[in-house]
């Protein structure tokens, strides 16, 4: 059902709010570590990585109230409708055909690749796959809204300071 698709009322919110940024924190290690190795992979073969087109934007110095806008579009609203779409209806719907492992899969592989983005695709994928899994552990939408919103935030400060210190 659409009630227990999205996680019901078992637990207050606050909670599923900590619980997803503990999650999110425990997810970093892991996220980092296959990063490092696929970035280093990438330059090995020859590939450059590049950032990604939409940091850009959102990095780029304009219009404070446009940087505002873009960045509640980035670290509110994609995360709330990437969640519903891919753990919300995506993950369980693949789950009842093929299973949930390969549903965690698949859905981590088509959030990653809808990104369009080459140097972003394992650490996607990995972040991805993080959100389902806490999505299934803890029967929540919140878990992983929460921790998605988390992983813009942060990637966007720090693309932020990056660009504004040279890097």
């Amino acid at each position: 059902s659409w009630h227990d698709a999205m996680g019901g009322d078992r637990r207050p919110f606050a909670k599923d709010v900590l619980i997803g940024a503990l999650l999110y924190l425990g997810s970093i290690p892991v996220l980092w570590f296959y990063s490092v190795f696929y970035q280093f992979g990438l330059k090995h073969f020859g590939y450059e990585p590049t950032w990604q087109e939409v940091a850009l934007v959102l990095t780029d110095n304009q219009n404070p109230w446009m940087r505002f806008y873009l960045m509640f579009m980035a670290i509110g609203l994609a995360p709330l409708f990437e969640e519903f779409l891919f753990r919300g209806i995506g993950l369980p719907l693949l789950a009842r055909r093929w299973g949930v492992a390969r549903a965690v899969i698949l859905v981590s592989v088509f959030f990653a690749a809808i990104h369009f983005h080459v140097p972003s695709l394992v650490p996607l994928f990995i972040i991805a796959a993080a959100f389902s899994l806490a999505y299934i552990y803890t029967e929540s939408i919140v878990v992983p809204v929460v921790m998605h919103s988390l992983f813009n935030a942060v990637n966007l400060g720090l693309l932020t300071v990056l660009r504004q210190n040279g890097g």
